[in-house]
């Protein structure tokens, strides 16, 4: 994996979960396309209904991150 967190085989599930949404988390916010992060997530031995809500909740996350820059910025020139 460049420049995220390794993954091994000896992981416990929780770990490994967290290890593999931050992976992902981090393609997201460096603007990887969906199919792209998708596929790396499948080179890493995760199934597709895996890989797609570890997509969905780093987009969600990124989605509200921007939403709160929004809105900080809104309150800031308005107020």
């Amino acid at each position: 994996m460049s420049g995220g967190t390794e993954i091994t085989p000896n992981m416990h599930a929780e770990e490994r979960t967290n290890a593999l949404y931050k992976e992902t988390l981090r393609r997201v916010l460096w603007g990887e396309r969906k199919g792209e992060v998708l596929e790396a997530l499948r080179e890493m031995g995760v199934d597709e209904s895996e890989a797609k809500e570890l997509h969905q909740r780093a987009t969600a996350e990124r989605i509200e991150g921007i939403r709160h820059e929004c809105a900080n910025k809104m309150k800031w020139g308005i107020g």
